[in-house]
């Protein structure tokens, strides 16, 4: 895949906790550490496609909009699965 193709999910990912679609309880939660400048460590866990990735992206746009990508490291373990170096 060339730098310039996008795949649709990543291209079209809500970049605000408020486009995030269902998962109201968590958002409500979030936005409310937000809102008091008191927010934890996180982990997030469930099912995949259930939308975890997407809420600490959405964490970090909100918290430093344009400069998101100097401020958070992404490290997703499905992305390692599969793999073994024997």
């Amino acid at each position: 895949m060339s730098s310039e193709e996008v795949l649709w999910v990543e291209k079209y990912r809500p970049t605000r906790i408020d486009d995030i679609i269902d998962q109201d309880h968590v958002k409500a939660r979030v936005k409310e550490m937000l809102a008091n400048g008191n927010i934890p460590h996180l982990l997030f866990f469930g099912p995949p496609g259930t939308g975890k990735t997407t809420m600490a992206l959405a964490i970090a746009h909100e918290l430093y909009g344009d400069a998101w990508r100097e401020n958070t490291l992404e490290l997703n373990a499905s992305d390692e699965r599969g793999h073994c170096d024997d």
